[in-house]
């Protein structure tokens, strides 16, 4: 009674205000429009929803259009492709999320091809201008970042020699040979000017195929040191962390490493320090074997070191 007589700001479209200032008997369990003798006006609901969705219009415009980000994230996926069966045969999906990993369109595509993936991209570029939004900048795919990228075989054996597994500019100069503007469906039919950069969770898995076995006794420690060279904490917000933790009285202050997780940012250092940290984590391993003697790497390591490490220096 108390809002339909507006003395929380907010009065009702009709300034209807109950006569009857005795609240009615409680009814029966089943009666619907009265709770312990209360019941709140249709009126005063009504602007209640009115004034709420006033108040979220823009967000809930949003919401209806669609999901929307600055910087896309795309990946190919048989997984849920392979719970689906077509006439057609063999089908993949293919998901782009935003930054907020927020799926922004998602489609089942009969080939891995950029040219399936035109009628996704045109569509998300519609909707991008319908509602007058900025398109993404940015996008990390899971492949094919490059569109001239070649890399030399190796012989065998020479993944042995550490020499070479050093990357001079003139391998870079001969795998970067010709145009590497990345040309796929997204540059040429959603933004002509998106930054196409490989996802780096990508790259790691890149290098874990390309091990012996996923149950080889060193397996897991590559894959730890290798997941440390991609990604260090920030170093400010650990320092705050750990300042928060002395104020509270919490001993040692030294966080945990759960704490450090769910508190601190994580960053991806700049191309020369990572390629110099993802360097020393080979140069640790290539030559690691099991007490069988059953080496780590498989011998195609090298080549897809070397097309990383080109990357990274071109």
């Amino acid at each position: 009674m108390d809002g339909e007589a507006g003395k929380y700001d907010l009065r009702t479209i009709t300034q209807f205000i109950r006569q009857e200032t005795k609240p009615v008997p409680f009814g029966e369990y089943g009666d619907s429009d009265g709770w312990n003798g209360i019941s709140v006006s249709a009126h005063y609901l009504t602007d209640c929803l009115l004034h709420e969705y006033k108040h979220q219009e823009g967000a809930i415009t949003k919401l209806l259009q669609g999901t929307f980000g600055q910087a896309f994230r795309s990946d190919h996926t048989r997984k849920v492709a392979r719970k689906v069966t077509f006439s057609s045969g063999t089908m993949s999906s293919y998901a782009v999320m935003n930054e907020n990993w927020m799926i922004l369109s998602w489609v089942m595509v009969q080939s891995e091809t950029e040219k399936s993936l035109k009628p996704m991209y045109e569509g998300v570029a519609h909707r991008y201008n319908t509602a007058g939004i900025e398109k993404a900048h940015y996008q990390r795919v899971d492949r094919d970042c490059c569109a001239a990228f070649k890399v030399a075989e190796s012989y065998t054996g020479e993944h042995m020699n550490w020499d070479a597994w050093t990357t001079t500019n003139g391998i870079v100069a001969d795998a970067t040979t010709g145009d590497l503007l990345n040309t796929c469906a997204s540059r040429s039919h959603y933004n002509k000017n998106i930054i196409i950069k490989l996802d780096l969770f990508h790259c790691l898995r890149w290098f874990l195929r390309e091990c012996v076995s996923e149950h080889h006794p060193l397996y897991s420690s590559f894959a730890q040191f290798l997941s440390a060279a991609f990604s260090v904490v920030d170093q400010e917000d650990l320092q705050r962390l750990k300042e928060a933790n002395a104020f509270c009285g919490i001993q040692p202050a030294n966080p945990t490493k759960a704490h450090i997780y769910e508190h601190c940012r994580t960053r991806i250092p700049q191309p020369e320090e990572l390629a110099k940290r993802v360097k020393g984590v080979f140069q640790h391993f290539y030559l690691a074997t099991d007490q069988n003697g059953v080496p780590l790497f498989k011998p195609s390591m090298l080549k897809t070191f070397s097309a990383y490490t080109s990357c990274a220096g071109a």
